[in-house]
């Protein structure tokens, strides 16, 4: 897929996400790469990445805070989604994921939620019902 078609289905879905994940994000950088640097390829396949202080933790000692950043891996939604038209489900489970981090949830919290997101996706029905 084109990098501008990846973004354009990128921006459709953030914009589809219920009102709370967008407001949300305001204050987040949104970013797409290619494949994730080397120092972060581990055993397991990277979809997309949290950077941040999450709300949990806004209001401690955090002097000079860099914006908080959630980036997509293109290259490896790519090859995860079984075909293209699976790709913006796997991009709505992979924003959810991270808006989860940003939100302060561990993946003890996120594992659940992804696996009623993947029962969703193959019945067809949007992620969040």
């Amino acid at each position: 897929m084109e990098r501008q078609a990846f973004e354009a289905v990128m921006r459709a879905t953030l914009a589809s996400l219920p009102e709370k994940f967008r407001a949300a994000v305001t204050d987040v950088d949104i970013v797409i790469d290619a494949r994730p640097d080397a120092g972060r390829r581990g055993k397991s396949v990277l979809l997309g990445l949290y950077e941040g202080v999450p709300l949990t933790e806004w209001g401690r000692e955090y002097g000079g805070k860099m914006p908080d950043t959630i980036t997509l891996y293109q290259k490896n939604i790519e090859e995860y989604a079984l075909d293209e038209q699976e790709i913006p489900h796997v991009i709505r489970e992979t924003l959810l994921h991270e808006i989860g981090h940003h939100l302060g949830l561990g993946h003890d919290r996120i594992g659940p939620m992804e696996r009623r997101w993947k029962k969703a996706r193959k019945k067809n029905t949007p992620p969040l019902s």
